[in-house]
């Protein structure tokens, strides 16, 4: 979830069978002002599914301001990396400002998100 727009990955057969419905719980629940469907992995063909990026629902500006901590960025939900800044380490790259010392190298990094916390220490 970036702010107000969800972006959803659909792996196998029968989640893409079931995907309707979910994409009508998500809109009864959450209200998104738009659903983006990232189901671009290599891992679908193996389902016999086509890979496609698509806007489900919604209208979808071109890059969404998110925050994180009191760091701002861009996000480019459609074209950017899988389903993007790897939202599952947002509490560890907030956190890693406490024990950062010194210069930080940030390896594998999509988007620096790790350097963006620590370089608000400064």
């Amino acid at each position: 979830r970036y702010g107000d727009v969800l972006v959803v990955q659909v792996l196998s057969r029968g989640m893409e069978e079931m995907s309707a419905v979910v994409l009508d719980l998500l809109q009864e629940a959450i209200s998104p002002a738009a659903v983006v469907a990232r189901n671009d992995s290599p891992v679908r063909k193996m389902e016999g599914l086509p890979q496609e990026k698509k806007l489900l629902a919604g209208k979808l500006p071109a890059r969404i301001e998110i925050t994180e901590g009191d760091r701002r960025y861009l996000v480019d939900v459609m074209e950017g990396h899988k389903t993007g800044a790897y939202l599952d380490q947002r509490e560890n790259r907030i956190r890693a400002r406490e024990y950062a010392r010194g210069r930080v190298l940030d390896c594998f990094s999509y988007q620096g998100g790790f350097t963006l916390q620590v370089s608000a220490k400064a």
